[in-house]
């Protein structure tokens, strides 16, 4: 279904602001192998809902870097949630806050 309205306002249509967390969280498609939020953009074409918060509210994300969660919550868009980093940025951030797979495996194990 096509629709006419401009895509901030879709957007901003698609976040629910939790009081709990303080989290904004994306209440549109949530891919379910990963949990992240997606936006149409364009004919056929998508984009993380955290990439799309991050140009909407922040400006140009530079060649290179991605967008990444402070709060650890894959469909979070707030800005200030977010912030940008390398892939190793990311998987330090992973490692630091006890995330890995084999972190938790290894807690399981235990």
């Amino acid at each position: 279904m096509a629709t006419n309205k401009p895509i901030t306002q879709r957007f901003e249509e698609k976040i629910y602001r939790c009081p709990m967390s303080g989290c904004w969280l994306w209440d549109g498609y949530v891919a379910p192998q990963n949990g992240y939020g997606l936006i149409a953009i364009g004919n056929r074409r998508m984009m993380r809902a955290h990439r799309f918060a991050w140009k909407l509210y922040r400006g140009p994300i530079p060649e290179g870097l991605w967008v990444l969660h402070r709060c650890d919550n894959p469909d979070c868009v707030r800005p200030d949630h977010l912030f940008l980093g390398t892939a190793k940025d990311n998987s330090q951030d992973m490692l630091r806050k006890g995330r890995s797979r084999n972190q938790f495996i290894g807690k399981l194990e235990r």
